[in-house]
């Protein structure tokens, strides 16, 4: 039986083409491509040289043929959102990258890495991705307040583990668990984390020439501590306590400093520490050095006022007899007669 012509012409079309395919300008990661649910996955495509300014995509579903492009590149460089997928081509390296964010379940399936082609079919690059059950972490801000096992890198969704509170806070045994809930994976309960009371802190309040009895970096609730300052000096507290409160602990002073007790300044001389304090403009007149000054201030102003009055008076008395007024002439002759009456009796009385 003869095969028509046109039949031919298709099958050699079909040959030719599936030859063109098998000529690959793209390569990508090894299938299967794991990734936890939640979480978000990168995959990187590298092509030849001469697909520069082709367009790549991102393409889903189980066979070439009619996959649905998810998300493709305008043929240049750069990067490209759409929804949860982001693009990115690289020219100068040849290469092109796909991520994915907030991966689920239903993100399971074939996918393929294209580049367009002009005059045949595209190449592609087939990726199975495989979703795996979320997991939560050893990572802050948990680290930070609990102690996990040592061996412990990640807890899988639904499991539980046991954590401590870490050295700084009160000594408390806690269970986690791991769940996911409104798309999100962590640690349950959120709220856990306040319920590690931080200790005292030694460097929160003492200067480097302190020391303290029992000498450690935290103190829990209760815990009494004594203050030492060098020789010659005392603290201005003696007893420090750690005060427990609702939400933590505190000292139950906010400031510690040795202050100096005694120092000398000749060879019998000795001044307490009552004795010293801040120099005050006030000194000048209440200090031992400066006690005369208001005594002599006063005799001095008592001079002043009794020389002002009798230049007063004499520029007055000659104002007056040299002034016509009789008011003026009336008040100066009762004055010179006043004196000369005090003269008088002066004289009698000696």
């Amino acid at each position: 039986m003869k095969v028509p012509a046109i039949y031919t012409a298709q099958w050699a079309l079909v040959t030719v083409l599936s030859t063109l395919r098998g000529i690959r300008c793209l390569t990508g990661p090894a299938s299967p491509v794991p990734v936890r649910s939640r979480e978000s996955l990168t995959v990187r495509c590298s092509y030849q040289t001469g697909f520069e300014s082709h367009k790549k995509y991102w393409c889903k579903g189980g066979f070439w043929k009619n996959c649905d492009i998810v998300i493709t590149t305008s043929g240049t460089e750069g990067d490209t959102t759409s929804g949860r997928f982001t693009i990115r081509d690289e020219q100068t390296q040849r290469t092109f990258s796909v991520t994915m964010t907030g991966v689920t379940q239903e993100d399971e399936d074939t996918y393929f890495c294209g580049v367009e082609r002009f005059w045949t079919a595209d190449d592609m690059y087939e990726i199975k991705v495989t979703v795996l059950p979320g997991v939560c972490r050893r990572e802050a801000p948990w680290t930070d307040v609990l102690d996990f096992p040592e061996t412990f890198q990640e807890l899988s969704v639904g499991e539980s583990i046991g954590v401590s509170c870490r050295e700084q806070y009160e000594k408390k045994t806690l269970m986690l668990q791991c769940k996911e809930e409104a798309g999100n994976i962590h640690f349950f309960p959120r709220d856990l984390l306040t319920s590690c009371k931080e200790k005292c802190r030694r460097v929160g309040i003492l200067s480097p020439n302190i020391t303290l009895f029992p000498d450690q970096e935290y103190y829990g609730p209760g815990e009494e501590v004594t203050v030492r300052c060098p020789e010659g000096s005392e603290p201005n507290v003696r007893v420090l306590q750690c005060v427990p409160e609702a939400t933590g602990n505190r000292w139950n002073t906010t400031r510690v400093f040795c202050s100096q007790t005694s120092f000398t300044l000749g060879p019998s001389h000795v001044i307490n520490q009552t004795e010293i304090h801040p120099w005050d403009p006030w000194d000048l007149y209440m200090g031992p050095t400066f006690g005369l000054v208001i005594p002599i201030s006063l005799k001095l102003l008592g001079l002043l006022s009794f020389l002002c009055w009798k230049g007063i008076s004499t520029l007055s008395g000659k104002y007056c007899k040299s002034s016509k007024d009789p008011l003026l002439i009336g008040w100066w002759a009762c004055v010179a007669q006043n004196r000369r009456q005090d003269q008088v009796t002066h004289m009698l009385r000696e």
